[in-house]
Formats: structure tokens, sequence, C-alpha cells
């Protein structure tokens, strides 16, 4: 229990988490992707912020998919659109148009997709990829063209909102692949000044400034840990030069997300809990009060409307929520759903 004075974490699912959205114009409204043994994954939603849940009687889904990733598109939140296996290392793109209950297919791929993103000026413009090439759709997913091959599989993606001809995409080559397009896919060059591009070194996770829009940071990690390419690294002139600005994080993998008011603040979900910076990603500290497991997955999200509450899902205890004060009393009497 969570003194009703202090900020800390409370326990809202106990299911396994693969996903988590928030509703970007109500984030009371979540939606959660569970995995539930013998029954595979489900979908969840709240109405209120994650004290009570209902399923969502999906339709048009396959009986071997198991969703992996949901995403709700930013500019009508009633299209949603979701990342899944189909069994058998085929993987697909599901879109649906009411709120996740009914879906079809709109892109499969043999191979893996493990990254997609939406042009937050234009939803018809969505990107896919992951396997060994990145997509783009100018018509809602209706049809696609390849816009770049890669020979090796891609991780993340960021597109720069204010202009979404800017893109960055990372892949897990050990020779840190970092890439950045200027004019929508068409040319792509790869970012080194000043980044560690030898040895082993990996991106484990990038995140751009949502005010600053040429202000970027990555986490780098080396899978084996022998050199010093560890740490966190800024770039303020999107991308043409990077500068290390903390080293010795020991945060292994790791998601980064920044408040959207003050962007001076940066949290970050690692395998060994959630830490904090209020001075650009210079200096952390842990806030794990509360977090009875401290090995957050991939789930890893902030209250676009109340940055300072946070969500984090964990390997072995489920979602969590972070409860700044004893403004969210009301929320202590949960005992996870």
């Amino acid at each position: 229990m969570i003194n009703s004075a202090e900020a800390g974490w409370i326990n809202i699912k106990k299911d396994f988490p693969d996903s988590l959205a928030i509703d970007p114009t109500n984030s009371q409204i979540l939606y959660y992707v569970a995995s539930i043994p013998y029954k595979g994954t489900s979908l969840f939603k709240s109405k209120d912020g994650g004290k009570s849940w209902k399923l969502i009687n999906t339709k048009g889904l396959s009986s071997s998919s198991s969703i992996f990733y949901i995403y709700i598109d930013p500019l009508n939140v009633k299209t949603f659109y979701a990342i899944c296996s189909e069994g058998n290392y085929a993987y697909a793109l599901y879109k649906s148009t009411d709120t996740g209950i009914t879906w079809q297919n709109i892109y499969s791929d043999p191979n893996n997709i493990a990254i997609f993103a939406i042009d937050k000026l234009n939803d018809k413009i969505l990107f896919v990829g992951g396997g060994f090439n990145l997509l783009k759709s100018v018509n809602g997913g209706k049809s696609w063209k390849e816009i770049s091959t890669y020979g090796i599989y891609l991780t993340d993606i960021i597109i720069n909102p204010k202009n979404t001809n800017i893109i960055y995409v990372t892949d897990n080559d050990y020779t840190l692949g970092l890439w950045k397009t200027s004019n929508g896919g068409k040319t792509w060059a790869q970012l080194v000044n000043g980044l560690p591009n030898y040895g082993d070194a990996r991106v484990g996770a990038i995140v751009a400034d949502p005010v600053n829009i040429n202000i970027i940071y990555i986490y780098v990690h080396s899978v084996s840990s022998k050199e010093n390419y560890d740490g966190l690294y800024k770039s303020v002139n999107g991308g043409v030069s990077w500068i290390k600005i903390a080293s010795n994080l020991d945060w292994g993998y790791v998601t980064l997300v920044i408040d959207p008011i003050n962007t001076h603040t940066i949290y970050a979900g690692t395998d060994n809990g959630v830490y904090k910076s209020t001075n650009t990603g210079t200096t952390w500290h842990q806030m794990n009060t509360g977090l009875t497991d401290v090995d957050i997955f991939h789930v890893f999200g902030i209250d676009p409307q109340n940055p300072q509450i946070l969500y984090a899902g964990t390997y072995n205890k489920g979602l969590f929520k972070y409860i700044p004060g004893s403004s969210h009393l009301d929320l202590l009497l949960l005992d996870g759903q």
C-alpha cells in the first residue's frame, strides 16, 4: 500500500503485458493487450484510467493471431492498428475502424513485422516494416510500396510530427544501425557522427523531443558489455551530430518517453525499473516505490494529458500505474484486476 501523501506505483492489471494504447483525446480510456495462459492474447478496455476493465470481443482476427502491439490513429481515435503473429512465424498488420471490435488484415509479411507508424499530419500515410524492408501506404493501408530495403531487421521508427518527410529508423545491426530520410523515404543516410558505429554497439531506444523537433535521444548498449559504449546520446540538430550525456546507466533493454509539457523531464523503463531525469538526461534517479517487479517489458507509456502519470508493464506482475501523490487516493483501493 502506498501512503496517500506519497507518489508511487500500483498494480492495475495482473495479466502479462503485450501492449498499451492511451486515447490521445481522453487519457482515461486505455486499451491493454494481455497474454492469458491457455487463452492467447486478449484486448481489454478501461474507461476510468485502469480502475476497471472490460474484455473486447474481437472479430476478424485469425484463430492463430496473437496481438503484439496496438496503435490508435491520433486523428481518428476509432481507428486502430495491430501487429499480430499468425502462427508458423508469419506476421500481419490488422486495422479496425470501430475501436478494436472488428479487424481486417491489411498487410502480411512472412519474415517479421516489428515497426509501424502513422503520419500525424495525414493519417492515410502509414509505414510498416521489420523484416528486411520498410513499406509505405498513402491510402490507409489499401496498398503498399516498398521505400527501402535492409539486410537486417528494423527495430524502431519515429516520424517528425511537424515535417513528416523526416523519418528515423533503427535496426539490430551491431554496427549501430541508425538511419534518417528527409524526403519521405526516397533516400536514406546513416547517422554516425559522434556515435560508436563499431564493435557491437546497438541502438536500444530512440525518442524525439515533442516540442523541439531537432532534439533526439538514443540509448546505446553493448551486447557483450566488454566495450564502454553504453550510455545516452543526444543530438540537437536532427541527428547530424551526437554527444554522450550519460554513462554507466546499467539499463539493459530500455523504452524512453519524454514529458510532452516539460520536455526537460525524461523517463526510462528498464530491466531494473523506472528512472527519471529532470535535466534532459544528464542525471537520473530511480522511481520504483510500489513497483513489485522492476523488470519492465516493452510496455511503457505516459499520460498525454497528465504527464505525471505513467504506465509500466512488467514481466511477472502485469500492468502498473504511477500515481503522483494523494490526488489519486481513490486508486489506492485497487488490488489489481
